[in-house]
């Protein structure tokens, strides 16, 4: 009678234990229920549009169009923090009506490398079988450049881009309105309308239990990261460097060499 008394518990305990068991195996991040959204700029790709681009813009500029006053009207309208060269290169060609300034912002602003340690990341997470997708306030047409042309960028595309699903990249298009003289564009993180764009033209679901997916967002903006969180997106990374995202995916449950 007492060992039966004594049973009973025992019995329970266990199966308390293995339901719990179940609970966190059914929780475990893996590459077949969890998918990735990475940002690009300064967490890819080393975000070099500074003083160095427009220094080099202007010595590359024809002399003979050169003038100063309009060059530094020009560097004060785009050099605010985070202004995508697509934008840039609108402002200049229409505001500033210098198309040829504006191709040559084009062209070497996109001369990037990539951030330390993010190759290697990539690359593993790839291997362990998990799907990488891009979510960038970058222009589209700056993206294409990117990703249309790895002999020109052999580096990032060799070591990052490679390694992505880039069928449908999350990127901003900017236009030109000649009515109002102002740049539009599509909806930009972190808007709730750009995270539920990127997450339904990959065919990420995050609402049916039957068919969902964790979702890892990656960004270095704290705004973007509260974002993806009003949004669905149950794991928000804020990233300032590859050491400080192993230790945060380490957490998770996803290791990393």
């Amino acid at each position: 009678m007492h060992i039966k008394k004594c049973l009973f518990p025992i019995s329970l305990l266990i199966l308390i234990s293995l339901s719990c068991f179940a609970t966190i195996i059914s929780a475990a991040l893996t590459p077949q229920n969890t998918v990735f959204l990475f940002d690009v700029d300064d967490v890819l790709i080393k975000k070099n549009m500074g003083p160095t681009v427009y220094a080099w813009a202007i010595i590359s500029h024809p002399f003979w169009r050169i003038r100063w006053g309009k060059i530094k009207e020009i560097i004060a309208a785009t050099k605010q923090k985070d202004t995508p060269i697509d934008k840039a290169v609108l402002i200049i060609k229409n505001q500033f009506d210098d198309p040829v300034f504006a191709d040559v912002i084009k062209y070497i602003g996109t001369y990037r490398t990539v951030v330390p340690g993010m190759p290697e990341i990539i690359k593993n997470l790839h291997e362990q079988g998990f799907k990488l997708f891009v979510a960038t306030n970058k222009g589209t047409e700056e993206f294409i450049h990117d990703i249309s042309n790895p002999n020109q960028q052999p580096t990032l595309w060799g070591n990052i881009f490679k390694y992505f699903d880039l069928t449908h990249p999350q990127t901003v298009t900017y236009s030109w309105n000649t009515d109002t003289k102002t740049i539009e564009n599509t909806a930009k993180k972190p808007e709730l309308a750009y995270f539920k764009e990127a997450l339904s033209k990959n065919n990420i679901n995050t609402d049916d239990p039957s068919t969902r997916k964790n979702v890892i967002f990656i960004d270095d903006d704290l705004s973007n990261i509260h974002g993806a969180q009003e949004a669905g997106i149950n794991h928000a990374i804020l990233f300032t460097d590859s050491q400080k995202l192993r230790s945060d995916l380490t957490s998770l449950g996803i290791p990393l060499p």
